[in-house]
C-alpha cells in the first residue's frame, strides 16, 4: 500500500467493512517485487442480482477450467514419466534379443551366452511388468508398497 493511501483506507475503506461488512472503490496496491501501483477497483455485487450470479458462474467456470487444466499438466507429467520407465527395460529386451541372436548366427552358436541374453530378456520383461503393475495399483484403493533399497545395489528391492 502507499503512504498516501493509509488514509483513506483508515477513514473510508476500514469503517465501510465494519458497518457493512463489504466495501465499493477504488485504490492502489504496491507491486511487491517493483513498486509499480497496481490500481484496484472493487464493487461489491448486490444480492439477488444477475450480476452476483454472472460472477459466480464465472467463479465457476475459471474453477473447472483450471481443475482441467491441472489434469492435463497432471496425466502429461504421468505419462512421460510412465514412458520413461518402461522404454527402459524394453530397450534392454531389445539390445538383448539382438545379442542373443548374434550369440546364435556364429558359425559355432554359443549358447551359455544366448541363454544368458534369454535370461536378461525375461528379468526386463519382468520390470517393464512391474511397472505397469505398480501404475495400475495406483489407481486402485490399495496400500502402499514399501521396500527397503541399499544405495550401492542394483536398485532393485531387497525385500
Amino acid at each position: 500500500m502507499f503512504p498516501e493511501d493509509r488514509k483513506y483506507v483508515n477513514t473510508v475503506l476500514w469503517p465501510s467493512v465494519l458497518e457493512k461488512g463489504s466495501w465499493s472503490g477504488e485504490m492502489r496496491l504496491r507491486h511487491f517485487k517493483t513498486g509499480d501501483a497496481i490500481p484496484i477497483h472493487y464493487q461489491r455485487p448486490q444480492a439477488g442480482t444477475r450480476g452476483l450470479r454472472a460472477s459466480e458462474q464465472r467463479l465457476l467456470d475459471a474453477r473447472m477450467e483450471l481443475a482441467r487444466v491441472t489434469r492435463v499438466t497432471t496425466l502429461g507429467e504421468l505419462t512421460a514419466s510412465i514412458s520413461h520407465e518402461v522404454n527402459q527395460p524394453l530397450a534392454g529386451v531389445i539390445a538383448n534379443a539382438e545379442a542373443c541372436l548374434r550369440w546364435l548366427n556364429r558359425r559355432t552358436p554359443d549358447l551359455d551366452a544366448a541363454r544368458r541374453s534369454v535370461e536378461w530378456i525375461i528379468e526386463d520383461a519382468n520390470r517393464a511388468s512391474e511397472v505397469i503393475r505398480r501404475v495400475r495399483s495406483l489407481a486402485k484403493k490399495s496400500n502402499i508398497e514399501c521396500h527397503s533399497m541399499s544405495m550401492t545395489s542394483s536398485g532393485k528391492p531387497s525385500g
